[in-house]
C-alpha cells in the first residue's frame, strides 16, 4: 500500500512502465466499456467505507439498505457515461443495481461508479516527473469516507464500498460505488438563479457550511470546483441540499504534512472558485462583508475596504495579487446591479490577497 504524500519517478523516456499502459490503452481503445454492459466485482469492498444504519439516523436522503450491509460480490450494469475519456482521472458512470425485495420482486436502483482506471489517466512522461500513483487518489478517497461516515447522506453521496473490477479490455480496475445524486453543479444552478440575489446567498452560505463541516472533522477536501460541488434539489427543498463529491486530492488532520491552518484552504479556494460566475461571486461577497465575525470564517483574516472597481488584466478578469497579512474586500457598492455580460465586465469581484504562509 502507497504512502500518502509519496512520489514515484520514472525512467525517461522508453519507460516499462509507461509502454505497458500504453498497451492497455490500446487494448481498452479496442474493447472499451459501454452502455449496457455488466460488470461483476471481484470479491469483497477493499474498504469499510460504508456507514452503519445507527449512523445515518440523521441523514436526509435514504441508502440502498442492502448495499451498505452487502457481504456478496457487486454486479452493476453501466448505464450511461458522466465523465470518461483520455487523460482523465477517473472515470465516471451512471449504473443500476438489482436485487430483491421483500416480495421476493426485483428492484432496480441508480448508483455512480466511479472507476480509477490507470491507463486513462495522464501516463507518466517527461512533463510528469513526481508522478502521484493511482492507489493514493483510492486511499485519500476511501480515508476520507471512512472520517466521514456519519455524514453520508447529507453532504457526501452514501459511499457503498470499493471494489475491484475486470474491464472487457482486461485491465483491473478499483470502482467506488456511491450514491446517485439527482441534481446539477453548483456553477449551473448559479447561472440559473441569476436575477435572483437571495437564492445566491443561499447557495452560497450552504455550501460554505458544507466546506466548514469538513473542516470540524478535520478533512480538506483538496480540490473545491464548482462541478465537485453539487445542488440537489428535490420537490419542496429550499435552499437545496449542497453536496460535495470527489475526495481523491482529501486530506485528513492525521495525514502529513496537514496542519490545522491547512484546513482553511477550502474555504480559501471555494472564495476562489465562485470568480468562475461572478453572480455567485457578487453573493459571496455581499454576506462576508456583513458577516466578518461568522463562525465558518474562523482562521480567516479580512479586510474590508471602500468599494472600488477591480484592476482586470487583458483576460478581463481581477487581478490576483499576494500579501504578507490578509485578504482584502472591496464593500458593497450601493449601485451595483447583477452583470449583464454583454456589456462591461463585471466590477464588483473583491481583490483576494493571499497569505504566504499558505504559499
Amino acid at each position: 500500500m502507497y504512502q500518502l504524500g509519496e512520489t514515484h519517478r520514472f525512467e525517461y523516456p522508453g519507460s516499462p512502465y509507461c509502454n505497458a499502459l500504453e498497451e492497455i490503452r490500446a487494448r481498452n481503445e479496442e474493447t472499451p466499456l459501454r452502455e449496457g454492459a455488466y460488470l461483476e466485482s471481484d470479491g469483497l469492498s477493499l474498504y469499510t467505507t460504508s456507514p452503519r444504519r445507527n449512523e445515518v439516523r440523521n441523514a436526509s436522503r435514504p441508502c440502498i439498505p442492502d448495499l451498505l450491509e452487502r457481504g456478496v460480490n457487486l454486479r452493476l450494469r453501466v448505464i450511461e457515461p458522466i465523465q470518461t475519456g483520455t487523460d482523465r482521472l477517473s472515470q465516471v458512470w451512471r449504473c443500476t443495481y438489482s436485487s430483491l425485495n421483500h416480495q421476493g420482486s426485483e428492484e432496480s436502483s441508480v448508483v455512480i461508479l466511479k472507476l480509477f482506471q490507470e491507463s486513462l489517466r495522464f501516463i507518466p512522461h517527461e512533463s510528469l516527473i513526481d508522478y502521484i500513483p493511482v492507489e493514493e487518489d483510492i486511499t485519500r478517497e476511501s480515508h476520507a469516507y471512512q472520517q466521514l461516515r456519519g455524514l453520508q447522506g447529507s453532504i457526501l453521496p452514501y459511499s457503498y464500498g470499493f471494489y475491484n473490477f475486470t474491464l472487457p479490455c482486461g485491465e483491473i480496475v478499483v470502482g467506488h460505488v456511491m450514491e446517485f445524486i439527482s441534481g446539477d453543479q453548483l456553477d449551473k444552478r448559479a447561472k440559473d438563479s441569476v436575477h435572483d440575489l437571495g437564492e445566491l446567498q443561499r447557495l452560497y452560505i450552504s455550501t460554505l457550511s458544507a466546506f466548514h463541516t469538513l473542516r470540524q472533522n478535520e478533512v480538506r477536501h483538496g480540490d473545491v470546483k464548482l462541478r465537485n460541488i453539487m445542488a440537489h434539489s428535490p420537490p419542496g427543498m429550499d435552499p437545496p441540499e449542497i453536496v460535495l463529491v470527489d475526495f481523491g486530492s482529501s486530506r485528513i488532520f492525521t495525514d502529513t504534512p496537514l496542519t490545522k491552518e491547512c484546513l482553511c484552504r477550502d474555504i480559501d479556494n471555494l472564495l476562489w472558485a465562485c470568480l468562475d460566475v461572478p453572480e455567485l461571486a457578487r453573493a459571496a461577497r455581499t454576506w462576508i462583508v456583513t458577516h466578518l465575525n461568522d463562525p465558518m470564517l474562523e482562521g480567516l483574516n479580512y479586510e474590508v475596504r471602500p468599494f472600488e472597481p477591480s484592476c482586470y488584466n487583458e483576460d478581463d478578469r481581477p487581478i490576483i495579487v499576494r500579501s504578507e497579512k490578509k485578504f482584502v474586500i472591496p464593500a458593497v457598492s450601493n449601485t451595483e446591479e447583477v452583470p449583464d455580460e454583454s456589456k462591461e465586465p463585471f466590477s464588483g469581484i473583491w481583490t483576494q490577497q493571499f497569505s504566504t504562509r499558505w504559499s
